[in-house]
């Protein structure tokens, strides 16, 4: 991801993006650059997303009202949570735009409800290391 690529992402959802989520996209880190899930997709593609149209597209989701409670009723997405990866089973890893700190939040769409994940965007690329470090990557062998 870019700069371009960011500017275009913070005009698209109309929120002003965190510092310092936006360095760590600008210099993804490399730990996470190979990780593949159990599935054979890359972590870079749903946790910790770093793909610009994928980003748009899990945000634009929440915000239209696809996303519903339990007793199936539309969840109204708060306007100050970024989406900043997906566990491929509806649930969304996000930060607030006005943390300072970026804690990581997980939003468990069964509940309805968030949950505090990492305190920071730092513990969150360490928690994949250690979750998915060990799956082979054909990346990598």
């Amino acid at each position: 991801m870019n700069a371009d690529d960011l500017n275009k992402l913070q005009n698209q959802l109309g929120l002003t993006l965190p510092s310092k989520w936006k360095r760590l996209m600008l210099d993804y880190p490399a730990a996470l650059q190979d990780l593949i899930r159990h599935n054979g997709i890359g972590v870079c593609e749903f946790e910790f997303c770093n793909e610009p149209q994928l980003l748009a597209e899990f945000n634009e989701e929440v915000r239209c009202g696809l996303i519903y409670d339990s007793e199936g009723v539309a969840y109204d997405w708060p306007a100050e949570f970024l989406v900043i990866g997906d566990n491929g089973h509806g649930d969304y890893y996000c930060i607030a735009v006005n943390d300072p700190d970026c804690n990581v939040l997980y939003f468990d769409h069964q509940l309805g409800e968030f949950f505090e994940m990492q305190e920071t965007l730092a513990s969150f690329v360490d928690c994949l290391v250690a979750q998915y470090g060990d799956v082979q990557s054909p990346r990598n062998g």
